[in-house]
């Protein structure tokens, strides 16, 4: 090779090629760490997450934010501007559960029931769990002039974007009814009985939970639950401070015990189905 410049000059030019593909996948590798794994225990303060868009919010539209997402559920924080619309849509295969974590939504959702359309609409608050199932029409409003509108949104399976439709669409008429529920005062009052609540959403996978001194959360992992209202702490992993507008995500681990300093409403996601 040492008499021939051509084959000299190709080695060379192999050699700096493979330097280079290394060096970028070394990069790649720095910045993507495909070998990490999400933590086994993670707590999001949503009301943190919400003030940074608190600058650009009189411009705002529409944004989203997605903590959990598999091939079966997922959960996202959905943001709505100061006077937008989400017009009416619907998920053909989706359950839908929407949590109000901030302002105050305009709903309408549209089903069938004997054979004609039924229209649902009402002013829904702070902590309002509205659930549509696969194929009814839901629309929300945020009619504040000044004010954000955040919701959680729990979906079986996943998200996948709005199907928008027109108010007489017939595909609605499949579609069972929906609720809307407050979590707060059916928990308080079904306390003495049950401390966990199954409720109609999401495909069954979403239960209500009052903690009012401590209790262990249910053994599935993974596990997802918001803090309605109350106060306290998480233990697993290490000791987790609770407030109102926190989401946890417990992914594996030891049992996770809630201990409450004021009775905690939870909401409790469960994304996998049962084995």
């Amino acid at each position: 090779m040492a008499g021939d410049p051509a084959r000299v000059l190709r080695f060379y030019r192999v050699v700096v090629a493979l330097l280079l593909l290394g060096g970028a996948a070394g990069v790649w590798l720095a910045r993507a760490r495909p070998w990490r794994r999400p933590p086994a225990v993670e707590v999001r303060d949503l009301d943190a997450e919400l003030a940074t868009l608190a600058g650009r919010a009189a411009t705002l539209a529409d944004a989203a934010e997605t903590y959990y997402v598999t091939p079966r559920a997922s959960v996202h924080l959905h943001v709505m501007g100061f006077g937008q619309r989400c017009p009416l849509h619907l998920h053909p295969r989706t359950a839908e559960a929407a949590v109000i974590v901030r302002g105050a939504a305009d709903g309408v959702q549209v089903s069938g029931e004997g054979g004609a359309l039924r229209r649902r609409a009402g002013r829904y608050a702070e902590g309002a769990l509205i659930a549509s199932p696969p194929g009814c029409g839901h629309e929300l409003v945020n009619a504040a002039p000044d004010a954000l509108l955040a919701s959680l949104v729990f979906a079986v399976p996943p998200f996948d974007g709005n199907h928008y439709v027109a108010a007489d669409d017939p595909r609605m008429l499949a579609a069972t009814a929906p609720s809307v529920y407050d979590p707060r005062p059916a928990l308080a009052e079904l306390a003495a009985s049950s401390r966990l609540v199954e409720l109609p959403a999401a495909a069954g996978r979403l239960a209500g939970l009052l903690v009012r001194t401590e209790a262990e959360l249910p053994p599935e992992r993974p596990l997802v639950a918001y803090v309605v209202e109350g106060e306290g702490a998480l233990e697993a992993a290490g000791r987790h401070g609770l407030r109102p507008h926190h989401l946890v995500i417990l992914r594996a681990g030891a049992p996770a015990r809630v201990r409450a300093t004021r009775p905690l409403a939870l909401l409790l996601f469960r994304p996998e189905p049962a084995p």
